[in-house]
């Protein structure tokens, strides 16, 4: 008979399975480039897989040993790490655990281990739920408590998922569409099999809640892969792929080009080292994103190429973001020509406008190299004299 209830778990698991062995094996392979990522995609896989054997073991001790401990000990732990692993999914969406709102989320959680911690509590069997012998005395049935607290696990798991969708419409309004809808579409199918398991599961049969979120987890995880190619992986700027991408997608849309090129960034790098060199960009790069408002689009080209795009601004809104720029640099000890050009002129094509931008951001260079000294030319301030 146990070897019913082992061989009817891998059968009904397989998928499951398959997908948590895969998953778990490629968040440690790539647990050095995201950690947290990659720790929570473990936990997610390790409470998908808990919740299945822990779903077996209740039948095969009600039925088979006729046990009610251990059923009530296991379907405690049952309810207690739906929502639990639901949590984890935000965390894995990108919810940050080390702020004030975090600790507000571990609330509704630390009410449903309270909750059910009760049909543990002698005397306490009939408030939440509890295992009894019917009438025959021989067979074991599962009863729901004479207060509506069976359902604790089932409201906090909703609760966490109606803050799963506030996280998607918050992302809607950052203009991260593609993160929302990879959210929403993980938020949606997950409401589904929460609803499916709290209205018709009268039967205590179906199980597929487990299964819904580690496929959600999968889904998500090539989504952040898919992502992670858009970006620079040193600048945090979106990438050159991604440059080309949105020229085409946003040709007729497109008001100003901005270009930027790093002075004397090979001679740092040859001088002081790669080191100083990715510093170097990686300061540039940060002064980039806190200069750029919602429909400015920044990206590296190459080595110390930067550009950005301007959809559907004004020409004062351009030079506005030329000016944060330079003020931005001048408080470093690097420098950046820049060059821009607006597009006055409907019939002006971006080839020809990232042109003229171009060409004015060499102008640029070449004021910088006439008027610098020597030493500022080549850039030779030592990283021990920097301030």
């Amino acid at each position: 008979m146990t070897t019913n209830y082992v061989g009817n778990f891998f059968i009904s698991n397989y998928v499951l399975l398959c997908i948590a062995a895969i998953m778990i094996a490629t968040a440690i392979q790539k647990r050095k480039e995201h950690k947290e990522i990659s720790v929570y995609i473990i936990l997610i896989m390790a409470v998908t897989v808990t919740l299945a054997i822990s779903e077996t073991l209740t039948e095969f001790f009600q039925y088979e040993i006729k046990s009610i401990i251990v059923p009530t000990i296991l379907s405690c732990l049952n309810y207690v790490l739906r929502p639990s692993c639901i949590l984890l999914f935000i965390l894995l969406s990108g919810e940050n655990p080390r702020t004030k709102k975090f600790l507000f989320l571990l609330i509704p959680l630390a009410i449903n281990i309270i909750i059910y911690i009760l049909p543990l509590i002698p005397g306490c069997e009939h408030i939440v739920f509890n295992f009894h012998y019917k009438e025959d005395g021989t067979t074991i049935v599962f009863g729901g408590g004479e207060t509506p607290f069976r359902f604790t696990s089932h409201f906090i798991s909703f609760l966490y998922l109606a803050y799963l969708t506030y996280r998607s419409i918050s992302f809607l309004r950052l203009k991260h569409f593609n993160q929302a809808i990879a959210i929403l579409i993980c938020d949606a199918v997950v409401i589904i099999a929460a609803a499916i398991e709290t209205g018709l599961n009268t039967l205590g049969d179906i199980h597929i809640l487990n299964h819904t979120i580690a496929i959600s987890t999968v889904f998500y995880y090539l989504f952040l892969s898919t992502e992670k190619a858009k970006y620079d992986t040193l600048t945090r700027l979106f990438a050159r792929s991604m440059y080309y991408a949105d020229l085409h997608k946003m040709d007729k849309t497109i008001t100003g080009v901005v270009q930027l090129d790093m002075n004397g960034l090979k001679y740092l790098n040859d001088t002081y080292g790669h080191e100083e060199g990715d510093k170097a960009l990686k300061t540039i790069s940060n002064i980039v994103i806190s200069c750029c408002d919602n429909d400015m689009y920044p990206y590296r080209l190459g080595g110390d190429e930067f550009t950005i795009l301007v959809d559907g601004k004004t020409k004062d809104k351009l030079e506005d973001l030329v000016a944060k720029l330079k003020e931005g640099f001048d408080k470093t000890e690097y420098f950046c020509s820049i060059g821009y050009a607006y597009r006055d002129d409907k019939d002006l094509s971006v080839h020809d406008l990232t042109k003229k931008a171009e060409e004015r951001m060499y102008q640029d260079k070449n004021e910088f190299y006439k008027t610098a000294n020597f030493e500022r030319r080549k850039f030779i301030q030592s990283p021990e004299k920097k301030d």
